[in-house]
This record gives structure tokens, sequence and C-alpha cells, in this order.
């Protein structure tokens, strides 16, 4: 199956699935005023004395309410399956397809740069300047050892009192 029919097969189905269930679910949702308008009537006990056109228009408001309901429902319902769910497998289909456009044009070749071209490059400039600072890194480590020779030299030249001696003043 070509890549662009999936991104049209998964929009279909979910399409479909919208549309069979989208009065259901709008029904349901249009519905929820009518408990609290139950819960109120009994709670407050309307049922006793009986107001008959409070109790028409708290119905009638109650009716318009759930059909302002049922339609704000059905259009958010048809933009989701008509637009935002097509717009976002396009933009997944999109984003695959982008980033697997950058990986073949851009990072792979450009790692292959790397190793090719780059590398070589880098190893052979690090080759030339490790030969060229060679005579002075010995010339250096010559000096510092002459320097350290020095100085244990001149520990040897001045010793310390010695060690039995400080041994017999701590026991005495």
């Amino acid at each position: 199956m070509p890549k662009i029919d999936i991104a049209t097969f998964v929009s279909e189905i979910s399409k479909q699935l919208a549309v069979n269930s989208v009065h259901a679910i709008c029904l349901i949702v249009s519905l929820v005023p009518v408990p609290f308008l139950l819960y109120y009537f009994i709670i407050l006990e309307l049922w006793k004395d009986i107001d008959w056109q409070a109790f028409l228009s708290g119905v009638s408001l109650t009716v318009a309410l759930c059909i302002f309901i049922y339609i704000s429902v059905r259009a958010i319902a048809w933009l989701l399956y008509t637009i935002i769910v097509p717009l976002a497998v396009w933009l997944v289909y999109t984003a695959v397809h982008g980033l697997a456009w950058l990986v073949r044009t851009v990072i792979v070749p450009g790692i292959l740069w790397l190793l090719r071209v780059a590398l070589p490059v880098l190893a052979s400039l690090l080759y030339a300047t490790v030969c060229r600072l060679a005579p002075r890194l010995r010339d250096m480590g010559f000096q510092s050892a002459r320097a350290f020779a020095n100085l244990i030299a001149g520990a040897r030249a001045y010793p310390g009192p010695p060690h039995s001696a400080d041994r017999r003043q701590g026991s005495a």
C-alpha cells in the first residue's frame, strides 16, 4: 500500500467512526441538563404546589439548552472528523516524511562527509601539530626533569633531624 493511501485510509476510518457514533454521543451530552431540572424540581418540592407557567418555562428553557448543546456538539464533531483528524493525520505524515527527507539529504551525507573528509584532515593536522611540538615537549621534559632532580638533590643536601631522635624524645 503506498504511503499516501495509508494516510487517506486512517483518515477515512476515523471519519466513519465519528459519523456512526456522533448522533448517540450528541444526544447523551445534550440531555445532561434534564437531571438537574428534575433534581431542583424534587428538592424544592415544586411538585406539591405546582406553578404551571414557571414549570413549563423551566422545561422550555431546559429543552432550548439541550437543543443548543446538541447543535454545538454536532458542530464540534463535524469539525473534528472533517478538519481536525485529517489535518492531524496530514501533519504526522508530513513530519515523518520530512524527517526521512532530512535524514536522507542532510544527516547521512553530513556524517559520511565527516568520516571521509573531515576526520582524515583532522588526523593529519593533529599529526603535524604533534610533530611540530615534539622537540619543544622533549626540551621541556628535560628541563623539568633537571629541575626535579635538583629539587631532590637539594633535599638530600639539607637533612632534617634524625627519626631516631624523635622517637627517643617521645618515649622519655
